[in-house]
């Protein structure tokens, strides 16, 4: 994808007659932010200069990676998970983010919850998928850093 550094695993979504979407951690700006595009069924870019490829999806300072995409025929949805959380943004299908996280984190899925010793639990691993009538079901583990086991939590959304 050109001079973006890739960070950390992309998610692809492919569905028959339409561009694929991919999302990824690239690092550009000197931190790793998720980047997006359309890629057409012979392997072209769609979205972005070539040089660079692609367009932001969340830009927002610190470090996200490892995102994740799901499609409803319509629109994406990609996780951006960082240190503070796991958050998300929905894409359309002409490529425009319709949740502006450039100016945020994006739409919070889960934070990471202090514990009574005061240490912060981690929520990492996240999935997304799409259900019928426009609901997401979002899936991440939760560490409370203790001695506990880790737990599967998960939390839908319709939009």
């Amino acid at each position: 994808m050109g001079a973006s550094s890739v960070a950390g695993l992309c998610g692809v979504v492919r569905q028959e007659g339409d561009p694929s979407r991919l999302v990824w951690g690239g690092l550009r700006t000197g931190e790793t932010d998720v980047y997006g595009a359309r890629v057409g069924a012979e392997g072209e870019l769609i979205d972005g200069p070539a040089a660079l490829g692609g367009f932001p999806v969340n830009a927002y300072p610190g470090r996200e990676e490892l995102p994740v995409a799901a499609f409803d025929g319509s629109r994406f949805v990609a996780t951006l998970p960082s240190a503070v959380g796991i958050f998300a943004a929905r894409i359309g299908g002409d490529g425009m983010v319709l949740d502006l996280p450039l100016t945020g984190p994006g739409l919070a899925v889960a934070r990471p919850v202090p514990s009574a010793r005061g240490q912060a639990s981690s929520v990492t691993g996240p999935t997304v998928v799409h259900a019928a009538g426009g609901e997401t079901l979002f899936v991440w583990v939760d560490d409370p850093c203790s001695n506990t086991t880790r737990s599967i939590r998960g939390a839908w959304y319709a939009w």
